[in-house]
């Protein structure tokens, strides 16, 4: 199986998502948000109104399985210590991105269909970071064989593999929401989301290719991009 999602923003909008919700122009298409390529989203958070691209499968893939990544640089954007944002929402998943008064942190929870299962936190840079998660949806709504994985940076940071989330998963259409679709307290400043990739499988997506000339956030600037 291939990619069923490429989200590189290389077109030069956000016309490559399923759905949008930009208020007012507070979710665009930027070159500074660029990873690899000239584009990236760039998310500017000033209030708690909810900013975040989606794609929608019709339902979760037969295979049972669906896996995805993007690349966040938070861009030294605030957020005081207690006070959240969402940055990746799905059935079965939030992450949040946090700051706990020196360094950023995501904020992983998982769910099945009782509810919430658990929570694990992994400091990042406030430089691009790569996030990968695996979803596999159980065999059946009496099974308990669903899993859940997270890497960051291509180290596995969160993991379950006896979850019962047939039914948390079985929605139609299913959607992943990235960006900012949650915003609590008072964040405020710009960050950015690039590089989205989803398979319908669980085949490892990893980093983008070698060639694709990502850029880091210091040498835009020294270029003037």
């Amino acid at each position: 199986m291939a990619a069923i999602v490429n989200i590189d923003h290389e077109t030069g909008d956000l016309s490559q998502y399923s759905g949008v919700l930009v208020d007012e122009g507070d979710m665009s298409a930027s070159m500074n948000a660029a990873y690899a390529g000239s584009w990236g989203a760039q998310f500017v958070i000033d209030d708690t109104t909810v900013i975040y691209g989606y794609f929608e499968l019709v339902e979760f893939p037969a295979s049972n399985q669906l896996r995805w990544r993007f690349y966040i640089d938070p861009n030294n954007i605030t957020i005081p210590v207690g006070d959240y944002i969402w940055i990746c929402r799905t059935q079965g998943i939030r992450i949040y991105l946090q700051y706990d008064g020196s360094d950023y942190f995501l904020r992983i929870h998982r769910y099945d269909d009782a509810g919430y299962v658990g929570t694990d936190d992994v400091t990042i840079t406030d430089d691009w970071v790569l996030i990968e998660v695996q979803l596999g949806r159980a065999t059946s709504d009496v099974a308990s064989d669903g899993t859940f994985n997270v890497w960051i940076e291509q180290n596995l940071e969160s993991t379950d593999s006896a979850l019962d989330n047939y039914d948390v998963l079985d929605i139609s259409p299913f959607y992943v929401r990235l960006g900012a679709p949650g915003v609590s307290g008072s964040p405020s400043g710009i960050f950015y989301i690039d590089e989205i990739v989803a398979r319908d499988d669980d085949t490892e997506i990893g980093p983008v290719p070698a060639g694709a000339d990502p850029m880091s956030t210091t040498m835009r600037l020294v270029l003037g991009l």
